[in-house]
């Protein structure tokens, strides 16, 4: 797989968006563009798994996977939210190291859970304990932006929130926990 992965991954990535694209020009619920966006995302994860031991292979697949990662983690993801965290915790567990453009997308990930993603934050949990456990230097000495500062902003607003159910609120003490454990 591997000498085939980056070709499959930018095939896969240039389909995606013709789905999309087709997807956003067809209003029916049932759209087939949409069904076949989903694909392309969870094969682009199967490739990324099954290259997994190959980390350096991620910095030149990475380039590719960024334009999806970026606009699919705002709102106009919400449909293909799950496949792409799980393209983002590939990236950031893999990878020999995460790169300053992976890092551009904790803000978005930080962004969506404040304003639409709660659902999601126990997969987003995951991918935060990443960011932190293997770029802890960047995470604890970056000031612009201030990724502590965002994290410690996002638990309080969720742990203070009266309107969230507690299955919402349960992965902030966890990833207080991690946040120690790295640090």
């Amino acid at each position: 797989m591997a000498p085939y992965a980056l070709g499959l991954c930018q095939n896969l990535a240039a389909a995606f968006w013709r789905c999309m694209n087709t997807a956003e020009a067809d209003d029916e619920a049932d759209d087939p563009g949409a069904l076949a966006a989903v694909g392309c995302l969870r094969a682009i994860s199967t490739i990324l798994e099954s290259v997994s031991r190959l980390p350096d292979l991620f910095v030149q697949i990475e380039p590719t996977l960024l334009p999806i990662m970026r606009r699919m983690l705002t709102t106009d993801g919400q449909e293909v939210f799950e496949e792409v965290l799980e393209i983002v915790s590939s990236m950031t567990l893999f990878s020999p190291t995460i790169s300053k453009e992976m890092w551009s997308l904790w803000p978005l990930m930080i962004e969506a859970l404040a304003e639409w993603a709660i659902d999601f934050f126990p997969n987003i949990l995951v991918h935060l304990d990443n960011y932190i456990s293997r770029g802890t230097t960047h995470f604890l000495a970056s000031r612009e932006p201030d990724y502590q500062q965002s994290l410690w902003k996002m638990i309080s607003s969720i742990m203070a929130d009266r309107n969230l159910e507690d299955s919402d609120i349960e992965p902030a003490p966890k990833l207080i926990e991690m946040d120690f454990s790295e640090l």
